[in-house]
């Protein structure tokens, strides 16, 4: 009789540190499940921006890269823009493990873009290739993570006369189930305009294979004058295929260039297929903007452009 009272403890015993052992494993198969939803968020996230040609998480890159293109902007009630587009990154042989020396191309330069249009716009080819500014410098990765990144450029922009500058860009992202909330903020400082920042704070979301949501909100202040430009927009992004992807985004403008106010409303569709993947696209991008100075009345516009990108 006491010999099956002990029998039973035992088998007890053994079941609950069975229970308890699979616990662990259960948790890491729990861990595992979670790194893979975060990986998954960042990877169709990043697949998307790249898709797109996302430039403010370019500057984490670590290759070299040529682009190549033209664009063509019309918008009702102006003049037809047009766009020569070489824009080009060269990572030399480095100097130490996260020190590049560069030269990069206007397509890099992010401070002096506008949404939907090209960096320099003009009325021919000849005068955007005239147009074109190259910087060489260095650029310091200092940090690189999934959840974080620290990136630091000088150097100087060549035109008459030269423009030195400088540059800190951090990258924070917080995920929770299937959320990514991303900080992006850029400290920089150039001779001909002086200091500056530039601010986003997006937060994606994945639905079904292939879909990410985004709420982005994105602030320029020029510290100078003290002028806040502003932009927000919900968007949804669709990756087709490995060779098609849409982008739909609705959003606002605004500045405090006398209060804090409106400046206008768009609409926008944005469609890029690989014309020969991975390095042809064909990008087109209609939108209807309200904005303040044509008294809200709608002004339709498109920007088209053919490019090509070596070296990714």
């Amino acid at each position: 009789m006491l010999g099956l009272v002990v029998g039973l403890r035992l088998r007890i015993c053994s079941i609950f540190l069975s229970l308890f052992f699979q616990s662990f494993a259960h948790a890491d198969r729990l861990s595992e499940t979670e790194r893979q939803i975060t990986h998954g968020i960042q990877s169709l996230s990043t697949r998307l921006d790249g898709f797109f040609s996302h430039e403010d998480l370019d500057v984490e890159d670590t290759g070299s890269r040529l682009k190549m293109g033209y664009a063509a902007y019309y918008e009702e009630y102006k003049d037809p823009s047009y766009n020569f587009l070489v824009g080009f990154r060269l990572v030399l042989p480095r100097t130490q493990k996260k020190l590049q020396l560069l030269v990069i191309g206007d397509e890099e330069d992010l401070y002096e873009r506008k949404d939907g249009e090209s960096s320099t716009p003009d009325k021919n080819v000849s005068d955007s290739v005239k147009n074109q500014k190259i910087s060489v410098g260095l650029r310091s990765l200092f940090h690189k993570s999934k959840e974080s990144a620290l990136v630091f450029d000088m150097g100087v922009k060549i035109k008459n006369p030269l423009d030195p500058f400088a540059r800190i860009s951090g990258r924070r992202s917080f995920f929770y189930e299937d959320y990514e909330l991303r900080f992006l903020e850029r400290l920089y400082w150039f001779e001909s305009i002086q200091w500056g920042s530039s601010t986003s704070i997006d937060l994606d979301r994945p639905f079904a294979p292939g879909w990410l949501g985004r709420f982005s909100n994105n602030g320029v202040v020029d510290f100078q004058n003290g002028l806040w430009e502003l932009d927000h927009y919900l968007a949804l992004y669709h990756l087709v295929s490995e060779r098609t992807a849409l982008g739909y985004r609705a959003g606002v403008t605004a500045d405090d260039e006398k209060s804090l106010r409106l400046q206008s409303y768009y609409i926008s569709f944005n469609y890029r297929f690989a014309l020969i993947k991975p390095w042809l696209y064909l990008e087109a991008t209609p939108k209807l903007t309200w904005p303040r100075e044509q008294n809200w009345i709608d002004v339709p516009s498109i920007y088209v452009k053919i490019e090509s990108i070596y070296g990714l």
